[in-house]
């Protein structure tokens, strides 16, 4: 996440709250060992974009 300052930051994950306006609910279970099997491989190469929202934040991209 980037601060009004665009710093990049860490926070933690029991603060993000699932976006209720997400419109995909369900992901192939294929799809995401694959997607676990890369990340543990080479790490996360997009981060997720989150919204402040008061105290917490929503998750707006990345949710898979």
């Amino acid at each position: 996440m980037q601060n009004e300052q665009n710093e990049v930051l860490n926070i933690s994950i029991d603060l993000i709250d699932l976006n209720p306006d997400q419109s995909r609910q369900t992901y192939e279970e294929e799809s995401m060992n694959e997607l676990a099997s890369s990340i543990n491989s080479v790490g996360l190469l997009n981060p997720i974009s989150v919204l402040a929202v008061e105290g917490r934040y929503k998750l707006l991209a990345g949710s898979r």
